[in-house]
């Protein structure tokens, strides 16, 4: 029988302990676990390590000579108030480790201890360490206002867009946004009005896809026995035409004759025209404006993680689910899919994996992606079926608008016996509508 592989770790750790025998052992286990391990043998020597050095984790005893590890931690806080440390108390001690906890100590361990539990709280407090500075970048990339702050982004061709965003805003012309199902072309059209001189208008959003052509017409000219309300609504603003495909193009050039007609001041650009298309769908032809093409998030992969956690923190401040974020292989398995369906797609994922996942972290078998099936590792049936449930009563859910009846109908089970379904899976039907 071969060797049982133990998973190497990365991280660079100070342990600090007074008792030699102890340090000693501590820096060969874990070694071994895969650590880079510098030791102290009092606090002093700590603190003089720590500021000359950057360390992942400090594993430290509380009571040593020349200075105590609370006395070395606060001091060590001053410097890096986000480093994580795991303190080593005796029995006698656990009150004065528990206090610890309070002044930003993240977990403690008592001697004699078992090896693989304090592998394992080493292993777990890096995780969520990296959680916390993923939290922390992302906070400090969209904290602060900007006109763009829309648009959750750090990528070179986004940025070019904020740039032509900006341009837009102070034109004329109309503006023909381009880009792939769920590329949020709506954002970039909200965007482009609070970026303009028109901020102070009203931003009007008008869906091709679900207004008949006659109900925009009255909505927008009126008809003999009212007048259009949107576009008073949306004098001095910007009106955003989605879909505007589905109009039929002959429609939608009398629609522009009429309007200025009707109001001859919209020639002096009174309401800034917005049209969203995807890229198959765009006829240069018949169009003319100043072009915003959106890249799909698959051309955008460095965005991903942050966007992972702008959802995340919608999902779980919704839902009130503690969640602290994803492991490692959560994202890699993230950042190698090629997202079809684009920011709604792992918008949609991140709230499945918050719903379906039991641990604080999202692992990469919480992520459905690919199939049910796909899973890194193996699990029970009972489990595998609780998945697929969860995935195909979400699916449903999603297909019908959260119209329960219709979910049922397709699925061929009785509404009942789908409503089970969803309580089983704590799931709300307002929430897919």
């Amino acid at each position: 029988m071969g060797e049982e592989k133990v998973e190497k770790r990365v991280g660079k750790l100070l342990v600090v302990d007074d008792d030699l025998i102890l340090l000693g052992e501590l820096k060969k286990n874990l070694e071994s676990q895969g650590y880079s391990v510098t030791t102290a043998t009092d606090g002093m020597a700590g603190l003089m390590l720590c500021l000359k050095e950057d360390f992942d984790l400090v594993l430290t005893d509380i009571r040593m000579p020349k200075m105590g590890g609370r006395e070395m931690l606060r001091k060590i806080f001053m410097k890096n108030p986000r480093i994580p440390v795991i303190v080593m108390t005796a029995y006698g001690n656990i009150q004065e480790a528990v206090k610890t906890i309070k002044e930003g100590v993240k977990d403690y361990v008592i001697k004699p201890f078992n090896w693989d539990d304090l592998y394992g709280r080493i292993g777990r407090t890096l995780d969520l360490s990296k959680v916390d500075l993923a939290r922390n970048r992302f906070q400090e990339q969209v904290s602060p206002r900007r006109k763009t702050d829309y648009i959750i982004s750090q990528n070179k061709l986004m940025e070019e867009i904020f740039a032509l965003i900006t341009l837009a805003g102070k034109r004329k012309e109309p503006v023909i946004i381009i880009g792939e199902e769920g590329t949020e072309k709506n954002k970039i059209a909200r965007a482009l009005h609070f970026s303009g001189t028109r901020a102070r208008g009203s931003f009007v959003e008008i869906n091709c896809g679900i207004f008949s052509e006659k109900l925009i017409w009255n909505d927008l000219v009126g008809n003999k026995n009212s007048t259009g309300q949107l576009l008073h609504q949306a004098m001095n603003g910007t009106i955003h035409f989605e879909d505007v495909h589905k109009l039929s193009i002959h429609y939608l050039q009398e629609l522009m004759e009429v309007l200025k007609l009707y109001y001859p001041h919209t020639e002096n650009d009174a309401v800034r025209f917005v049209f969203s298309f995807t890229p198959a769908e765009y006829k240069a032809n018949e169009f003319s404006g100043i072009i915003i093409k959106v890249p799909p998030l698959r051309d955008r992969i460095d965005d991903i993680p942050m966007l992972a956690y702008y959802f995340l923190e919608e999902v779980i401040s919704q839902f009130h689910k503690r969640v602290d974020g994803f492991t490692d292989d959560a994202v890699k398995k993230l950042l190698s899919y090629s997202w079809p369906d684009n920011v709604h797609e792992l918008q949609q994922k991140v709230r499945d994996a918050v719903m379906l996942t039991t641990k604080q972290l999202i692992s990469p078998d919480d992520l459905l992606l690919e199939s049910y099936m796909d899973y890194t590792t193996p699990i029970s049936f009972k489990e595998a079926k609780r998945r697929f449930e969860f995935n195909y009563v979400t699916s449903l859910l999603r297909f019908s608008g959260g119209n329960v009846s219709r979910a049922a109908q397709i699925a061929h089970k009785d509404r009942k016996d789908f409503y089970y379904l969803m309580r089983k899976h704590k799931m709300n039907s307002k929430d897919f509508k």
